[in-house]
């Protein structure tokens, strides 16, 4: 079996598979790391084989911010009051 990745969350524009084929006579698998541009036309899944589909968010992937407080630098207010 082989496994393929297309990663389409950088392109500016708009992707399009017009006719997707996923396998052959082998056990296949494929994985798209979409955008909100990528669209798939026809979709041909062989029956041994595998497509696994990352989608952007409703809104779309954000950027962390630099300065965000982890949960680890918390104050617990209770343990401290137990002391």
């Amino acid at each position: 079996p082989s496994y393929s990745t297309i990663n389409t969350s950088k392109v500016a524009g708009e992707v399009n598979f017009n006719h997707l084929t996923v396998g052959d006579h082998n056990a296949a698998q494929a994985g798209i790391i979409a955008s909100k541009n990528t669209y798939i036309g026809t979709l041909d899944l062989w029956q041994s084989a595998g497509l696994n589909i990352i989608a952007p968010p409703e809104g779309g992937y954000k950027d962390k911010p630099n300065n965000t407080n982890s949960q680890s630098g918390a104050k617990n207010d209770k343990n401290e009051s137990a002391k």
